[in-house]
């Protein structure tokens, strides 16, 4: 709202953010801060939301294509025996 009114009125200019803050303030409230706030939401929330969904939908086709290659590396880390901790020496398969 201040950064408005500091745009379309080239006097607020001249006086400064705080002076402006405070002429909004003395002039229409608190509320008068929160002006426009819905029209911004309707332009600001689906954007948001598709930027949201899009990365969503990306990240996991992405990781579904993927998930053939890691197969074998996570198969192969599973059937490594770890050393015994008290000897500190590779496990035998017994």
């Amino acid at each position: 709202m201040v950064r408005t009114r500091l745009h379309t009125n080239p006097v607020l200019t001249d006086n400064g953010i705080v002076r402006t803050v405070r002429l909004v303030l003395h002039e229409e409230g608190a509320r008068g801060f929160y002006r426009g706030l819905a029209a911004n939401l309707l332009r600001v929330v689906p954007a948001a939301a598709t930027t949201l969904l899009t990365y969503e939908l990306v990240s996991r086709t992405l990781h579904n294509a993927l998930k053939p290659l890691d197969a074998p590396a996570v198969l192969a880390a599973e059937h490594t025996i770890p050393p015994d901790p008290a000897t500190h020496a590779p496990a035998t398969n017994v």
